[in-house]
């Protein structure tokens, strides 16, 4: 993202929708909340990040069209996903999705949409 900072008016799973979209030009997407965060410490600022993690499964027709931010992208399996994290504690959040949301089916009511549909 070239601006991580979420809209005033705007919620964490709609800003990350908005982001996969404007990315990514995927539009057929099932958003999940994992119940999961990633976080990190700055100490220049002396600030915690916490950011909920979201997982999205795409529609198989839907093809990648990048923007001008990025030149290039990759499908992964999590074993070689896990083979290229740069950040500690970025395979905790690999190795919890795949074994809540891909070794089995996700639970329904983590899916946004059923938040919305209540």
């Amino acid at each position: 993202m070239a601006n991580d900072a979420i809209e005033e008016d705007e919620k964490a799973w709609e800003a990350a929708l908005k982001e996969v979209r404007e990315e990514t030009a995927l539009t057929d997407i099932r958003l999940y909340v994992s119940n999961t965060f990633e976080q990190y410490y700055h100490p220049k600022s002396d600030f915690i990040y916490m950011a909920p993690v979201f997982v999205g499964f795409v529609g198989e027709e839907e093809q990648v069209k990048l923007n001008e931010e990025h030149s290039d992208y990759a499908w992964f399996t999590f074993k070689e996903a896990l083979q290229q994290i740069t950040v500690p504690g970025n395979d905790c959040v690999l190795s919890f999705i795949e074994k809540h949301f891909v070794k089995v089916k996700p639970y329904t009511q983590l899916e946004v949409r059923w938040w919305l549909d209540e």
